[in-house]
């Protein structure tokens, strides 16, 4: 008895609500913080049914029921008639036989996060008159799109220097779409009618990467062809040569790049005859490639002669604006290829928005695909959301909602807030005035968050 009695008062302490049914959606606990969220008592909900609540309109968008039906994890927004919005997850607890036995439902107060929701959209849709244009460059089927200032400058750039020969290194994140940049840098000069040749350096085993490039002479090596072979190099002649992942490049190999680089000339594997080529070299990587020149791995005079041109991708994170673009994007590009109608709510929009994408474009991409072949009606909602989150590859293996507390969601998501209203503002009296908050909050939260 008293450790139940402990038990309970562990619950009871909890800001949280906590909200426990058995499989019927008889009301078996109810936490004291039901009467923040709800106004009422927990004696106003104990014995009683969930379903019998909902009727009185207590409850509304009940995820309890939705658990009951279908014995998986729910996470919902739900508000009361008291005005207050909570996030709800409900989870069902199995007995030994298999059976649903529990469902144990916890709410958070998100109400404020709610508002400053609502008053960032607001802000940002009076400031769309003086926003950024669109750009957009398609190159073959794939189509480049941004309303960021820094990818539009970066863009921009590539363009002014596409005309010349010289060499362009670009810098990334995986998944930002470095070979498309590439493409288009390519496209907007004169060889746009020569080869394209993309290689990527850490696909291609080590002991094949230089036949690969350079190619070989008949005899070269056991198994060669008898006629040999024309190298990568050699197919790009008179256009371009994009070396991706070049931090992958074993050092053995670096030092006849560097020779392609700085004479454009090569020598098959097995052959004693220079060839020369015409060709522009593009290369890009995600590596810290100073950090690499420090650890030997990477030779410095190879850098230098590769990084005459600098291109920086920003990742999706530092370019809010473009993950709506390009959610709109994928979508229609998606719904198009199956045939299908999806849409998605603006609650869900701004959830996408809110997210880190650590897989850039690629994960984003791969996301609303999942939504559209995936939706089992033509609205997505917010509370859809979660599910495909948690069912999302990530590179990392983790995704952006998986194995992630209802406190930590919530933070997350403030954080977010902050930081793009912080990027927006500038000062903590105009982004408390555009979220609706007082000043003093604001600086609480920025200073707990480390945005300062």
């Amino acid at each position: 008895m008293q450790k139940n009695k402990e038990f309970t008062q562990i619950l009871n302490s909890s800001y949280d609500e906590i909200f426990v049914t058995d499989a019927e959606g008889n009301v078996l606990f109810v936490s004291d913080s039901c009467k923040h969220f709800t106004g009422l008592p927990p004696e106003a909900f104990m014995n009683k049914n969930i379903r019998e609540l909902v009727d009185k309109g207590i409850i509304t968008n009940s995820v309890t029921l939705k658990t009951m039906a279908t014995h998986t994890i729910h996470s919902v927004e739900q508000e009361y008639p008291s005005g207050k919005t909570v996030l709800a997850t409900a989870k069902p607890v199995f007995n030994k036989e298999g059976k649903l036995y529990r469902v144990v439902c916890n709410s958070r107060d998100i109400s404020e996060l709610v508002e400053m929701k609502r008053r960032l959209t607001n802000s940002q849709s009076a400031q769309q008159d003086h926003s950024e244009p669109i750009v957009q460059k398609t190159i073959g089927g794939q189509k480049f799109i941004t309303q960021s200032q820094n990818m539009i400058s970066t863009l921009q750039l590539a363009e002014r220097i596409a005309p010349t020969d010289s060499s362009i290194f670009i810098h990334g994140e995986s998944g930002v779409g470095k070979g498309v940049l590439a493409k288009i840098v390519h496209e907007s000069s004169p060889s746009r009618n020569k080869p394209f040749v993309q290689v990527n350096c850490g696909a291609i085993p080590e002991n094949l990467l230089e036949s690969e490039l350079f190619g070989y002479e008949a005899g070269a090596f056991t198994g060669a062809n008898r006629r040999g072979k024309s190298g990568l190099v050699e197919m790009a002649n008179e256009g371009t040569l994009f070396l991706d992942e070049i931090g992958e490049m074993p050092l053995g190999l670096q030092v006849k790049i560097l020779h392609l680089v700085q004479d454009k000339a090569f020598k098959k594997v097995g052959g004693t005859v220079e060839k020369q080529v015409d060709i522009r070299i593009i290369s890009a990587t995600n590596k810290n490639l100073m950090q690499m020149i420090e650890e030997k791995t990477f030779r410095q005079d190879l850098y230098y002669r590769l990084h005459v041109v600098p291109l920086y991708i920003p990742p999706l994170r530092e370019r809010k604006q473009d993950i709506s673009l390009l959610t709109d994007y994928f979508l229609e590009k998606f719904c198009s290829k199956y045939s299908c109608s999806v849409e998605l709510s603006e609650d869900a929009k701004l959830l996408i928005q809110l997210q880190e994408w650590k897989g850039n474009v690629r994960e984003l991409e791969n996301f609303i695909e999942q939504i559209v072949v995936t939706a089992q009606k033509p609205m997505i909602s917010m509370e859809d959301l979660p599910l495909a989150m948690k069912q999302m590859i990530h590179n990392e293996n983790h995704s952006p909602l998986q194995q992630m507390t209802l406190k930590k969601a919530v933070e997350e998501t403030e954080k977010q807030i902050l930081s793009h209203a912080l990027k927006q503002h500038k000062t903590t009296r105009k982004i408390a005035k555009a979220l609706g908050v007082n000043q003093t909050t604001i600086m609480r939260k920025l200073h707990k968050y480390k945005l300062t």
